[in-house]
């Protein structure tokens, strides 16, 4: 998958908190890209989101802002 603002490759993983956050393709490890594409990793079996090692692609692309929540109504 795509950015729809930067064009990067990203991947949603899931927050502890349950949350899906995009992250950085480039960020993952051989074994998390070997999860996805054996499909160890889905909607059903997310990939967990790893602080420290994954990069949530809101800190690299540069229209990150144009996607946040920022709690507003709609």
């Amino acid at each position: 998958m795509r950015c729809k603002a930067c064009n990067e490759q990203i991947v949603f993983c899931i927050t502890k908190n349950q949350k899906w956050i995009p992250v950085d393709f480039d960020s993952l490890s051989e074994m998390d890209i070997a999860g996805l594409k054996d499909g160890t990793y889905n909607q059903d079996n997310p990939l967990p989101f790893r602080y420290g090692k994954h990069i949530a692609h809101f800190t690299t692309c540069p229209d990150a802002d144009d996607f946040r929540d920022k709690g507003k109504t709609q």
